[in-house]
C-alpha cells in the first residue's frame, strides 16, 4: 500500500468545501492506493475507498470523485522496523466531467 496525500487548487470550490469541513490536514486529505500513480493518471475518490471516516462520511453524500495527477511533489518512506511505508504527494486537478 501507498500512503497519498492529495493537495487540490486553494481557489477550487472542492477545496474550499474541504476546508469549511475540517477534513483538510495541513491543507491536503489523505488516502491509501495500491500501486504507484503516474502523473496525468486520473484517479478515482469515493466512500469506498477513502480511509478517514469524516471523509467516508463527505464522500457518501458525493458522486465518485475524479482527479487528474498534475505533479508528484515529493516522495518519501516511513519505516516501521524493517518494513516502509511509501508516501507520496500529488498535485491534482478535480475532473469535473471525466467521461
Amino acid at each position: 500500500m501507498i500512503y497519498v496525500n492529495i493537495y487540490l487548487d486553494k481557489n477550487s470550490p472542492l477545496y474550499n468545501e474541504l476546508s469549511i469541513k475540517k477534513l483538510l490536514h495541513n491543507s491536503s486529505f489523505s488516502i491509501f492506493l495500491g500501486l504507484k500513480p503516474s502523473i496525468g493518471e486520473t484517479l478515482r475518490l469515493n466512500h469506498l475507498n477513502a480511509s478517514d471516516e469524516k471523509l467516508k462520511k463527505f464522500l457518501s453524500h458525493h458522486a465518485t470523485l475524479y482527479f487528474k495527477i498534475d505533479d508528484i511533489i515529493q516522495s518519501y518512506v516511513i519505516t516501521h522496523a524493517h518494513n516502509g511505508i511509501p508516501v507520496l504527494d500529488l498535485k491534482c486537478t478535480l475532473i469535473e466531467k471525466p467521461f
